[in-house]
């Protein structure tokens, strides 16, 4: 979809597809992917020179501009936040997915993304509203001051009811004004491919700082049932590949380690 304004005009498409060729050909020992980084650099520009950049915020701009590089749809309709409070969450999820379909059509939604569930309850008079929205991986956070923890003490730490306050107050509907608030995020349904992105810098005072927590966490059979609060759940996953920060916040590197298995 070249004409789509949120792309790169098909460059990023184009130019990952030549990069993937490359790999899959056997002809090379190793490449130089100078036209794709090029192409990432118009598409994002703190990617234009050679500074240090965060591996997942590389990621994370590389699947959206695949993604509005693939995306069959070129009149994106305009959708009204619908009202949730007068049917199932079922009902609910079925219609966000189905608009954000009306609008996102790619491959990189078909692998990649799922399906969050968020509530937010009013403190004072107990209102609550419940939305559901479309992510593309899974940001978890660290326990500040262990040295290490699992998986799955990240993932319920995810899930844990949050307190709105502050700055951040809840403007709720049926006070009328802003409020102290409980948010929950869930996870209604997962994608084919997991992303998880471990929330490893952090801000201490003034400064970002990096958590050097050791994460346990299973080469073979994630199971993610026991996190998925909607109807359709997941076969376990395998680990794929794992892109690994060495280094502090002022330099260090990423490296990217495959995982490999022999059925």
């Amino acid at each position: 979809n070249k004409t789509n304004p949120l792309g790169s005009g098909g460059a990023v498409a184009e130019e990952f597809a030549e990069v993937v060729k490359a790999l899959w050909s056997g002809q090379y020992k190793s490449i130089a992917p100078k036209d794709f980084k090029l192409a990432m650099s118009r598409f994002a520009s703190q990617f234009s020179g050679y500074d240090q950049q965060d591996s997942q915020e590389l990621l994370a701009f590389l699947l959206d501009g695949l993604h509005e590089d693939l995306n069959s749809v070129r009149d994106k309709p305009y959708i009204a936040e619908a009202d949730n409070s007068d049917i199932t969450d079922a009902q609910a999820a079925k219609i966000s997915w189905e608009n954000h379909l009306r609008r996102n059509q790619s491959m990189i939604v078909e692998l990649f993304q799922g399906q969050f569930k968020s509530t937010v309850t009013c403190s004072y008079c107990g209102k609550k509203s419940v939305t559901f929205e479309a992510f593309m991986y899974l940001s978890l956070p660290l326990r500040v001051g262990r040295k290490q923890c699992s998986l799955s003490d990240c993932l319920e730490s995810f899930t844990a009811v949050e307190k709105v306050s502050g700055d951040d107050k809840w403007y709720c509907s049926n006070c009328k004004k802003h409020r102290t608030a409980e948010k929950k995020l869930d996870i209604w349904k997962l994608p084919p491919i997991l992303l998880i992105h471990l929330k490893r810098f952090y801000f201490k005072g003034r400064w970002r700082d990096k958590l050097e927590t050791m994460v346990d966490f299973p080469i073979s059979g994630l199971d993610m049932r026991n996190y998925i609060i909607g109807p359709e759940k997941r076969t376990p996953y395998n680990l794929y590949g794992v892109s690994n920060h060495y280094g502090t916040m002022t330099g260090g590197h990423c490296n990217l380690n495959r995982i490999k298995y022999h059925l």
